[in-house]
């Protein structure tokens, strides 16, 4: 998110203002195109009771398009809570579910499945990965302990060799019996 981005309205309230411009443009066309003096006591009330059932429908309005978004509201409370590191559940569907939420929501439950595919295929790979590196540490301190043995064996070897050039007996004579 950008440090100095400016908050925006959420949906529902940038609808319900729409909703509302619409209403109160209607009541104001209705009221000059029937010429309601506001100077009259009865265009007053007549005005008063516009005014009136405008509020009232804003409400209704606000009422009816809070219901209509509670289920966009549960599946951003069931996005924002989900954890990666437990088995998934899915949200079930509230009955009467509008078309475009339960696409939504299948939409979610399949990236959360592709998720779930790729974090096992990942931690598949890091198990393999590991498993091999530990083979490689294994044959190279094998080979290392074989390379080194052989090393002791072939200067054993020269050694002896060099001894019996040297004159030096290879065995150790037995002492003599008294």
């Amino acid at each position: 998110m950008r440090p100095h981005a400016v908050k925006r309205p959420a949906l529902l309230t940038r609808v319900l203002a729409v909703n509302a411009l619409l209403i109160a443009a209607t009541v104001l066309a209705a009221t000059v195109s029937v010429h309601l003096d506001p100077d009259t006591v009865a265009d007053r009330r007549r005005l008063g009771l516009l005014v009136v059932a405008v509020l009232a429908t804003v409400l209704a309005n606000g009422f009816v398009l809070r219901r209509r978004f509670a289920p966009l509201e549960q599946l951003i409370a069931a996005m924002e809570s989900v954890d990666f590191s437990a088995r998934r559940t899915t949200m079930p569907a509230p009955p009467g579910e509008v078309q475009e939420v339960a696409r939504l929501r299948q939409a979610y439950d399949r990236m959360l499945e592709r998720i779930e595919v790729e974090r096992t295929r990942t931690a598949s790979a890091v198990l393999q990965a590991q498993e091999s590196e530990r083979a490689r540490v294994a044959r190279d301190l094998h080979d290392e302990a074989n390379q080194a043995l052989t090393g002791v064996l072939l200067r054993l070897q020269a050694t002896a060799e060099h001894a019996c050039v040297s004159g030096w007996p290879t065995t150790r004579a037995a002492p003599a019996s008294r």
